[in-house]
């Protein structure tokens, strides 16, 4: 995990980027990169040629939410709506 400077609104390490984590990694079996910068988060994690990218925003307060996650895999992205990780996740695994 990279931690590139943190606000003082705003953990170093959100709970809710801890969680996403942490599903990923049960899912997938793959360490994600993590990197913190100041009210921003994104969590990446790759796949052979797809990539896996959840980018998260602390809205004041402490108060993180996960703003978009997209599977990229050559020239083609797959947007996913909150609630569809698991859907992200079987994308980016190829089912």
């Amino acid at each position: 995990m990279t931690q590139q400077g943190t606000s003082g609104d705003c953990a170093p390490v959100p709970e809710v980027v801890r969680r996403y984590r942490a599903y990923l990694c049960a899912k997938i079996h793959v360490t994600p990169d993590t990197t913190v910068d100041a009210d921003q988060a994104v969590v990446r994690v790759s796949i052979d040629d797809a990539v896996l990218v959840l980018a998260f925003r602390c809205s004041g307060k402490n108060e993180w939410s996960l703003r978009s996650a997209e599977v990229q895999r050559g020239t083609q992205t797959a947007a996913f709506a909150r609630g569809q990780l698991a859907r992200a996740t079987a994308v980016l695994l190829g089912r």
